[in-house]
């Protein structure tokens, strides 16, 4: 069965450059750096890996910050997707944290 995980924290800022140069300091290391469509606009996206595999998602401004995860059965969180883009499921939890679904591969 596949399992649950931690695919990466997504943090909106407001200059990428600054921010990657703070995250860089600390010790990650740009992985991805790419412009992403979603539905009417185009997203740039930095993706900065730690030592330990663990990723921190850089987004432009306007978006919503959110915490992405692997899981086994994306179908079974199919009532509570408030948006998607195809390929992943965006929700909020009981505390009104943004989620983004991917199912495991």
């Amino acid at each position: 069965m596949k399992e649950t995980s931690l695919r990466h924290v997504g943090i909106v800022v407001s200059n990428l450059e600054r921010s990657k140069a703070f995250y860089e300091e600390m010790g990650f290391l740009l992985w991805r750096w790419q412009r992403e469509k979603w539905q009417d606009r185009e997203l740039e996206v930095m993706k900065l890996m730690a030592d330990d595999g663990g990723v921190i998602e850089l987004i432009e401004k306007p978006w919503r910050p959110h915490v992405a995860i692997t899981v086994p059965n994306i179908d079974r969180w199919e009532n509570n997707v408030l948006d998607t883009n195809g390929i992943a499921y965006y929700l909020q939890d009981p505390d009104g944290n943004w989620l983004e679904l991917v199912e495991g591969r």
